[in-house]
């Protein structure tokens, strides 16, 4: 990612922790409320639900 970036590791780590603090205040609770999640996570595509 630095090299296709030009970019400065450290950038990059600190702006990785600053999405972590976000979802972990912002995203978390409302995630675990939901019904259907989409994960696109690691080039992969799954949907979660929570429906019973």
């Amino acid at each position: 990612d630095t090299t296709v970036r030009n970019g400065d590791a450290s950038f990059i780590l600190a702006s990785q922790q600053m999405r972590r603090e976000q979802y972990l205040q912002y995203y978390k609770e409302t995630e675990s409320k939901a019904d259907i999640l989409i994960n696109q996570s690691n080039d992969k595509f799954q949907i979660k639900t929570n429906i019973i």
